[in-house]
């Protein structure tokens, strides 16, 4: 069974599915105890190429790259006041 390149976006994964294969899937559902004892879904012999993801959707590189500047900056300065709180306490 082949994978749809869309196959794995529901997971919000970092990387970008180029192809993929799906040897078999083997599902065991316990009709008479359902809700009670967990459904076991077998995956068999699979093969994924995948890429980093360079885009998040809705977003160009720059805006990306500017949140990741944002959080790095919020990031020191609580660990700037952290430390200016720990030195004021002794």
């Amino acid at each position: 069974m082949h994978l749809k390149p869309e196959a794995l976006n529901a997971l919000q994964l970092p990387i970008r599915v180029k192809a993929g294969f799906l040897g078999s899937v083997k599902l065991k559902v316990p009709w008479s105890r359902l809700g009670q004892d967990p459904v076991l879904v077998t995956l068999d012999r699979i093969f994924l190429l995948a890429e980093p993801s360079t885009q998040i959707e809705g977003y160009n590189e720059v805006t990306v790259q500017e949140a990741k500047k944002n959080l790095i900056r919020d990031m020191e300065t609580k660990l700037l006041e952290k430390a200016q709180h720990l030195k004021t306490e002794m």
